[in-house]
């Protein structure tokens, strides 16, 4: 259920984005795909995603050792792009707001990358998007019975 809730707020936040131009409403869309990033990571569909991601991550960990001869752990990896996609959802709140469509790009894979990513900083994304998570299940069980 919260895959197809996440599905249909990231397409509001896409067409909303679209339709509303300049002004102090640029945050709209990025609220709904927040939403839509909190539901994303509520679903059991973005740990089978993660699961999809270690393939690619293996293969980068795997160019890693053999280029330098140390190994890189799977949860350095997802933390480096979950915290890489933080960045980005930050500089579209606080310096330009035409980065709408990479942030809310971000907003679709942070949840996935938050899954694999380890240490403190996994733990701060994961405790992120756990509370943000349980705020807006709570806030959609509401809406929807």
């Amino acid at each position: 259920m919260y895959l197809a809730l996440a599905i249909a707020a990231f397409v509001l936040a896409a067409w909303s984005d679209g339709k509303i131009k300049g002004g102090h409403w640029w945050w709209i869309p990025l609220g709904v795909g927040v939403m839509g990033s909190m539901l994303l990571y509520a679903s059991s569909a973005s740990q089978t995603m993660q699961g999809w991601m270690d393939v690619p991550i293996s293969w980068v960990a795997q160019i890693f050792a053999g280029v330098l001869g140390e190994s890189l752990p799977h949860q350095i990896i997802y933390g480096i792009i979950a915290t890489g996609l933080l960045l980005i959802t930050i500089a579209d709140l606080a310096k330009d707001h035409s980065y709408n469509r990479q942030a809310r790009t971000a907003l679709v894979v942070a949840p996935i990358a938050a899954h694999g990513a380890g240490g403190w900083v996994g733990d701060i994304i994961a405790t992120v998007h756990g509370s943000g998570a349980d705020i807006v299940v709570s806030l959609v069980d509401g809406m929807f019975g």
